[in-house]
């Protein structure tokens, strides 16, 4: 199964920082309204990406 889009917040946030991911949004954007997916690119790498 691949990455769930969820709806993300400071707490969800939080988690992928205290992971060691690279997020590219600032934690502002972090506000209950905004997806987030977890992109691992074709090679299985693991930067978390956000979107809108």
């Amino acid at each position: 199964m691949g990455s769930p889009i969820v709806r993300v917040n400071l707490d969800v946030y939080d988690f992928f920082k205290s992971q060691g991911r690279a997020l590219v949004n600032d934690a502002a954007d972090f506000t209950g309204m905004n997806g987030f997916y977890l992109y691992r690119g074709r090679g299985g790498g693991n930067p978390a990406r956000k979107t809108t």
